[in-house]
C-alpha cells in the first residue's frame, strides 16, 4: 500500500482539478473556500455545473471519491491520526484523479507537457 501522504497529494489534485472546473464556472473564492476540503461536495457542485457533460464517473468511482474525501475532509490524510482507516485502493484513486484530470483540464485550459513536444 502508497505511504499516506501519496493518497493526500492524489486527493489534493482531485480537489484542485475539481475546483478549478469550478472557478472556470465562475464561482467565487468565498465560493470555493465554503467547500473546504470535501471532495464530494466539490464533484456534486462541479456535477451542477455541467461536469458530467465532460466525464462521468462510474458508481465504484463515486464510491472511491466518497472514501477518500470523508479522510481528507478531516486532515486524517494531512496529519498522523492513530487508528484504523479505510481506504480506496490507489489504483482506484489514482485513476479517478487521472480521468478528471484528462476530462476537466482541457476545458480549463491545462496544457499537457505533450502539447509542447
Amino acid at each position: 500500500m502508497p505511504s499516506v501522504p501519496v493518497f493526500f497529494l492524489t486527493a489534493h489534485a482531485i480537489e484542485l482539478i475539481l475546483k478549478s472546473y469550478l472557478r472556470h464556472c465562475g464561482l467565487t473564492l468565498k465560493q470555493l473556500r465554503n467547500l473546504g476540503h470535501d471532495l464530494e461536495k466539490a464533484w456534486n457542485a462541479a456535477s451542477k455545473r455541467g461536469v458530467q457533460e465532460l466525464v462521468v464517473l462510474s458508481e465504484s468511482e463515486i464510491q472511491t471519491l466518497a472514501i477518500i474525501s470523508k479522510l481528507h475532509a478531516s486532515a486524517q490524510l494531512r496529519y498522523i491520526v492513530t487508528g484504523y482507516k479505510t481506504v480506496p485502493t490507489f489504483g482506484a484513486l489514482q485513476d479517478v484523479a487521472v480521468k478528471l484530470l484528462n476530462a476537466i483540464g482541457p476545458e480549463v485550459g491545462y496544457r499537457s507537457y505533450e502539447d509542447d513536444l
